[in-house]
């Protein structure tokens, strides 16, 4: 038996975090702490043709860095669901698999959110169906202590931005635009599942998150 994890609530999550769901399937996402900038809260890594790619979802202004995830929403004056959605489509428009999996992903960018906290969850119950994996997931009721007993505690771990190790020890795989950049490590997970489709649950089954952060 696995000892549960308890995970940051992310936007369209990275490899090393999807990878940690897949080693340790009864999960619990922290959607009851505070807000953190400079986090992957609100923000995705793609892979393009001059580099990384960030893609971050517009908060209402104010301090968000004090209030409950819960509580943080996004702001419905800018059009970042179209931007995001054109510049996915743009990226990876030609990879294997966009065209398999692109009509499971865009209703995530025609859903009018208010929240962060209920979009980050969709995103991921969208990841988990198309990996076709069988996880417990729940969401805090509460928050939880900074030490609770019976968790792999990984809230904060996700190292941001990607870090140098990251780039040392994922294994590469296949991107649109390695030829030109080289591999860039730890992306979304879109990146992964455009790029190698069904091998994505695979190689990830393969891979060791603790050497991804």
């Amino acid at each position: 038996m696995t000892i549960p994890l308890l995970l940051d609530s992310i936007y369209l999550p990275n490899i090393q975090y999807v990878t940690w769901i897949i080693h340790h399937p009864d999960v619990c996402i922290e959607v009851n702490d505070h807000y953190q900038k400079r986090t992957w809260r609100n923000k995705m890594q793609l892979s393009g043709p001059d580099g990384p790619v960030l893609l971050s979802v517009p908060l209402l202004k104010g301090k968000h860095q004090g209030q409950k995830m819960t509580d943080v929403r996004i702001d419905p004056n800018q059009a970042w669901q179209r931007n995001h959605w054109r510049t996915i489509a743009t990226l990876y428009g030609k990879s294997p698999f966009f065209p398999h999996y692109a009509d499971r992903i865009q209703p995530l960018f025609n859903t009018n959110y208010t929240h962060l906290a209920d979009l980050n969850w969709d995103s991921l119950l969208t990841i988990i169906s198309i990996l076709n994996l069988q996880i417990n997931l729940t969401r805090t009721t509460r928050y939880l202590s900074s030490d609770p007993s019976g968790y792999l505690d990984l809230r904060g771990k996700i190292a941001y931005p990607v870090s140098k190790q990251a780039q040392r020890a994922c294994p590469p795989y296949p991107q649109v635009f390695s030829d030109k950049q080289g591999f860039i490590a730890n992306c979304s997970i879109l990146d992964l599942i455009f790029c190698c489709g069904p091998e994505a649950t695979l190689r990830m089954r393969e891979m060791n998150p603790e050497l991804c952060s």
